[in-house]
């Protein structure tokens, strides 16, 4: 399948994600108090931005929606697809929610700046697999034109930005308090006495 530029745009835009990542948790690591785990962080959110741009480059949402709808069609389901496609979206937003719930428990001691990286690249990964589904109601929203911008764009960008402005507070200098102040009470927690 050829590639279209917002294609490329996008596949380029993920790489630089990726790279900034890459030296976020080279940044991370050196301040963190937790050096593992701020590499840790970085790295899953640069490897979620590898596969994306190969996942792009190599058209697999297209490919495997052409996949799914050849299935569909063969067996006979393809005009009643929209039975299977609404329940199976409502289970994947409710699942969307329980996990965007654990995740914030489980970030509730993380500095800010991580929360908001991890934020949008784990949106990224949900919108992804929503666009996957090809649920026309859905789709006919988010591929809506917005002059040159389709919200699927838009949407798209917001979430690369999430990363982006979590890399910004981090480097943002005198925010030394907010940044590591989960990281303070965790390790005061660990201190003998």
């Amino acid at each position: 399948m050829p590639l279209t530029l917002a294609d490329w745009i996008g596949a380029l835009l993920y790489i630089v994600t990726m790279l900034a990542a890459i030296g976020a948790a080279w940044l991370d690591g050196r301040r963190s108090g937790r050096p593992a785990a701020a590499r840790a962080h970085w790295l899953a959110i640069a490897a979620l931005f590898a596969g994306m741009a190969a996942w792009r480059l190599g058209s697999g949402e297209e490919r495997l929606q052409a996949i799914l709808r050849g299935e569909l069609v063969e067996g006979g389901q393809y005009a009643s697809r929209y039975t299977l496609q609404g329940p199976l979206i409502a289970v994947l937003v409710v699942l969307a929610l329980a996990i965007g719930a654990w995740v914030i428990w489980r970030w509730r001691h993380q500095p800010l700046y991580r929360a908001i990286s991890g934020g949008g690249a784990l949106g990224l990964l949900a919108f992804s697999l929503l666009r996957l589904m090809s649920y026309h109601p859905f789709d006919r929203l988010i591929y809506a034109s917005l002059g040159p911008l389709r919200l699927n764009y838009l949407i798209e960008l917001a979430l690369i930005g999430a990363v982006f402005v979590g890399i910004w507070v981090m480097w943002t200098p005198g925010d030394e308090q907010s940044r590591t102040e989960g990281e303070k009470r965790r390790n005061a927690r660990r201190r003998p006495r």
